[in-house]
């Protein structure tokens, strides 16, 4: 009943334009993985221990990833440049199959300028490209690179499962994946869209959306927040 009211909610912004508003389509089932606040949900049995998961964007709610490693004792690439992750990350993460990296992704292989969260959300972890409510301008050059260099310098372009948690980047990055068909042996994407932001809105993700459709990808899981979405082919 929660899921309902709050997904009917949704609906009413959607048609003043505040929120888009998609129902899945894609009728396979699904499973869970993580925390209430960091979980994703992916397809049912979908992978195994040759299975490859990038994770791009951690925080300090690693529970997605530690539940896809100890279900599938799959190969997983988790990426987060900010210091809060980092430490986190290091300190909590020791599965044999979880390889870190302190990179951001990014449109380019040169650093990207994220800036610190704003002083309403300054216990936030992430960090994000788009200057969101930061009155003071803090921020950090956190190390960056395409997605097309990830994929090919980890696993030669093998990808089961691709997860963008980036903070406002997702809408350059899935254009640009698009355009050089970098998510051809991409299975099930996970998105964050992050059309809440001011400097963003509905209409990016309504795009970003539409795109994904023209290249073959179904919505088959929208988080209650209706930010996460899970695209499979």
């Amino acid at each position: 009943m929660l899921y309902r009211a709050l997904r009917r909610f949704t609906f009413a912004k959607a048609i003043v334009g505040h929120e888009p508003f998609y129902l899945p389509k894609y009728r396979e089932k699904t499973e869970f993985h993580g925390s209430s606040y960091g979980g994703w949900a992916i397809l049912e049995n979908s992978l195994d221990q040759n299975s490859v998961v990038f994770s791009f964007g951690l925080g300090e709610d690693t529970s997605f990833d530690e539940s896809i490693l100890e279900k599938y004792g799959c190969q997983l690439f988790g990426f987060d440049p900010t210091p809060k992750a980092i430490q986190w990350v290091r300190s909590h993460m020791t599965h044999p199959r979880f390889n870190f990296v302190a990179s951001a992704l990014s449109t380019s292989d040169k650093p990207l300028r994220l800036f610190f969260p704003g002083d309403a959300i300054a216990d936030q972890v992430s960090a994000s490209a788009v200057s969101e409510g930061n009155t003071h301008g803090t921020y950090f050059d956190a190390p960056a690179n395409t997605l097309g260099y990830f994929l090919q310098s980890s696993t030669g372009g093998k990808c089961d499962v691709l997860k963008m948690d980036i903070e406002g980047m997702e809408y350059d990055v899935i254009a640009q994946a698009i355009q050089n068909q970098w998510l051809s042996g991409v299975n099930q994407l996970l998105v964050e869209f992050h059309h809440w932001m001011s400097a963003i809105g509905a209409k990016a993700t309504r795009q970003a959306v539409a795109s994904l459709k023209q290249e073959g990808f179904k919505i088959a899981w929208i988080s209650r927040t209706n930010h996460e979405y899970l695209f499979v082919r």
